[in-house]
């Protein structure tokens, strides 16, 4: 029997729905939004790994209604993506009539209304019918094996206030249940990040993605909900009041917030943000990017340019510090103390070391197992590699050294795999050997795509072609900082 705390909200976040990071939607192009798949793999994980019974999802482009949050029920719930020239994905979902009637109950002892649009007596056009805001954060927990029921609820076109309250309500109803549930809003930010965005490009795009990130990150409802109004007019957004039901209903259960990724490849604000209990059960782990990476300078609205202002992991200060000592003074520095404070960290570990100088690679050193006493030591040893050692470059020198941006990867355990369908170049990286001579890849490396590419490509770092008998291969996973 589930107790009084493990009822209700258990996991929530917010996630976009591009319909181009599907796969057989996107296909060579799903690439360019590297970031938001992954983060959206990891949100997918996370939420299965809290057991939620039911997923409400919450997006604006159902049947929005100007009084009424709407509601498309019914025992059975599907939908495509033919409209995007992918028709064979097809999703089916069982509804959760118990649950929806609860978030009726609760709305309307908080003065809401919800109308059911769908199911019995409701709507033909939406009878049991899922618009793609839904189906794309579906596509990604299907395929992370969440099995449960769906409850998809929409937007209204009410107040910022009376949304948040609607999320509160959703909170009560979810403890009423006494399931256990998940509460995703399902929205984009800015549409006018760069020329060529979807709504044409303003230059406070960024500055309204940055505000949201950041309250996001911090669970502070009230830097949302007084936001300025120009400023929300200028950004032509379509995830806000999405994410305010959803945050209404995390801070009402006690969720806290890890923002797990921010892009803006094609002008429009992609955030995934994932909400846990503090417990610890369900939610991300922490091993996703650095807190607000990728996100736009609010300070100028520029899109796709990291706040000079953000702290960089404290991995990535002292690969930065052991290079400039070396550098500047033939120095090797000691690893302070308390330089990987998480937890997810290792003592030792594999790392390597990445250099990038106006976005052309000018370094990148590492080991694949630890070589060192400590990750500190690993990642020092590593950096002065990077920077002096590389054969493919000449060493840096101190001129380049303000210019340099520097990533660090911390290598999780190798295990072998049998072939392609074992990797993912996104997800892994690969190591491929045949006796003294061995190749590695990085995970999610720009213009590497497929499995076979990345094979490829580790298989020329070995001096192997891939039809010689005897390769091995494996894969790993790696936390990057930046």
């Amino acid at each position: 029997m589930l107790t009084a705390h493990q009822r209700g909200l258990v996991f929530g976040g917010l996630v976009p729905h591009p319909p181009i990071i599907i796969p057989e939607v996107g296909g060579g192009d799903i690439g360019r939004a590297a970031r938001t798949v992954e983060g959206m793999r990891r949100f997918a994980a996370e939420l299965v790994r809290a057991a939620p019974q039911t997923v409400i999802i919450v997006g604006p482009h159902g049947p929005v209604m100007s009084r009424a949050f709407a509601a498309v029920g019914g025992a059975t719930l599907e939908g495509d993506f033919a409209d995007f020239g992918a028709p064979q994905v097809r999703l089916r979902w069982q509804g959760d009539v118990g649950l929806l009637r609860d978030i009726k109950l609760a709305a309307g002892e908080a003065g809401l209304e919800v109308a059911e649009v769908g199911g019995a007596g409701g709507s033909a056009k939406w009878q049991g019918v899922l618009d793609y805001a839904t189906l794309v954060p579906l596509y990604y927990l299907h395929a992370a094996g969440y099995s449960g029921r769906v409850v998809p609820l929409s937007m209204a076109v009410l107040d910022y206030r009376t949304c948040y309250r609607f999320g509160q309500s959703i909170a009560a109803a979810a403890a009423r249940s006494g399931r256990l549930v998940a509460l995703v809003a399902s929205g984009d930010l800015s549409h006018r990040l760069k020329p060529g965005a979807p709504a044409g490009f303003d230059e406070k795009a960024g500055v309204f993605d940055r505000t949201v990130v950041d309250a996001l990150a911090a669970g502070d409802a009230s830097k949302l909900l007084d936001m300025d109004r120009e400023l929300i007019r200028r950004a032509g957004e379509c995830g806000l009041r999405p994410l305010l039901i959803m945050l209404g209903g995390v801070v009402e259960a006690g969720l806290q917030p890890q923002v797990l990724s921010y892009e803006g490849p094609f002008g429009v604000g992609y955030a995934v943000v994932a909400f846990r209990r503090p417990d610890g059960s369900g939610g991300a782990d922490g091993a996703a990017g650095a807190r607000g990476e990728g996100l736009p300078d609010a300070s100028d609205g520029t899109a796709g340019v990291a706040s000079a202002g953000a702290k960089a992991h404290p991995l990535v200060e002292l690969a930065r510090s052991a290079i400039d000592a070396y550098v500047r003074e033939g120095r090797v520095v000691e690893p302070p103390a308390g330089v990987a404070p998480e937890a997810s960290l290792p003592e030792r570990a594999g790392a390597f070391v990445s250099l990038r100088k106006r976005g052309e690679l000018r370094g990148c050193i590492g080991t694949i197992a630890p070589t060192r006493p400590t990750l500190g030591e690993e990642v020092i040893h590593n950096a002065i590699a990077a920077a002096a050692d590389d054969p493919r470059f000449d060493p840096v020198d101190a001129a380049e050294l303000a210019a340099l941006e520097i990533s660090v990867d911390v290598l999780g355990p190798a295990e072998p795999v049998s072939g392609f369908l074992d990797l993912d170049p996104k997800r892994y990286g690969v190591i491929v050997e045949k006796e003294t001579r061995r190749g590695l890849l990085l995970p999610d490396l720009e213009g590497v795509d497929t499995p076979a590419q990345q094979v490829a490509i580790a298989c020329r770092k070995a001096g192997l072609t891939l039809r010689e008998p005897g390769i091995r291969m494996y894969r790993f996973e790696v936390v990057r900082y930046r």
